[in-house]
């Protein structure tokens, strides 16, 4: 009789340390999420700074436009032609930045010296 109770408590014991041991395992594909997730916080949280990163603030430009005016009864042609006034305006500040922006080329000394040495060395390997 005893060793019946004493087989039952083995028993008892026994899937009592299995039933520990499978609440401590680990899941590999849980560790695989959980890593998964890490590097998507990570990649959210980078992208939020930089969508947040302050840029430099670019100057105003100084613009002589005459604000267009919501006028009552006006003609669709004497408003067109206001709209390509102001378009052609824009456009015109437009170009002069982008030519302000743009460098200019510059003829210097050096370089004339640089092509006429090349030049130089060409003619002379010609008479060689």
């Amino acid at each position: 009789m005893w060793l019946i109770k004493w087989i039952k408590e083995y028993q008892t014991m026994k899937l009592e340390l299995q039933e520990r041991r499978q609440a401590l395992r680990v899941c590999e594909s849980c560790e695989t999420l959980k890593h998964q997730l890490e590097i998507v916080n990570h990649n959210n949280r980078e992208l939020v700074a930089q969508i947040l990163k302050e840029d430099p603030i670019e100057t105003p430009v100084e613009r002589n436009l005459q604000p267009i005016l919501p006028k009552r009864h006006v003609p669709w042609s004497v408003r067109r032609q206001e709209l390509e006034a102001n378009d052609r305006a824009t456009a015109q500040l437009k170009r002069q930045q982008a030519e302000e922006i743009r460098p200019t080329a510059v003829d210097s000394p050096q370089i004339e010296e640089l092509e006429a040495d090349v030049l130089g060395a060409t003619q002379a390997k010609a008479g060689i």
